[in-house]
């Protein structure tokens, strides 16, 4: 099934770890969005979490009461095992290397994707600013849209250099129907 994420959406990525598989996910603030950052110093709304084969846990994101005031899925509870027991299985004993990807579909709904490290990583657009156009009106423009699916269609490779990945960029466009400049 293909999602597509909100315009003002949460989306990051997140290193898995121990504590990922046991209890949550510190939301970076970098990623935070107005609806987000509205949460108060201890206080926590629902959030459905969208994981697998079309399934979901009702969780939370909460608003840490510390002085920093970190926010959080938190998923710890026995309703929300299904989705330990997920992450159990997909990243196995050792999590070192994969990542959780994590897009908000609606808002508090978010879909929790694995992408393992046996995955080959490829290049990904995270912002695109365009001039005297406003951000959230950015991501319906296809044009964009297209380009960032191009993006997505390049592999990485630690050992290329910038003008490699430049070539590779300029291939995936040209191959796309774009016109090199």
């Amino acid at each position: 099934m293909t999602y597509k994420p909100l315009q003002n959406n949460l989306e990051f990525l997140h290193p898995v770890g121990l504590s990922t598989l046991r209890q949550g996910i510190t939301i970076p603030v970098e990623a935070q969005t107005e609806r987000l950052l509205a949460i108060d110093k201890g206080s926590k709304v629902p959030v459905t979490i969208l994981f697998g084969d079309n399934k979901s846990v009702i969780a939370e994101i909460r608003r840490l009461n510390n002085k920093v005031g970190q926010l959080q899925f938190r998923y710890e509870n026995k309703g929300q095992q299904p989705l330990r027991e997920f992450f159990s299985a997909i990243f196995s004993d050792n999590s070192e290397g994969n990542l959780l990807e994590i897009i908000e579909l609606s808002p508090f709904t978010c879909l929790f994707r694995p992408i393992l490290k046996s995955t080959a990583p490829h290049l990904q657009i995270n912002d695109i600013s365009l001039h005297k156009i406003e951000k959230k009106i950015v991501s319906e423009i296809d044009e964009v849209s297209e380009i960032k699916k191009l993006f997505c269609s390049i592999e990485y490779d630690s050992m290329s250099s910038q003008s490699e990945y430049n070539g590779r960029i300029r291939e995936a466009l040209t191959t796309g129907g774009w016109k090199s400049e």
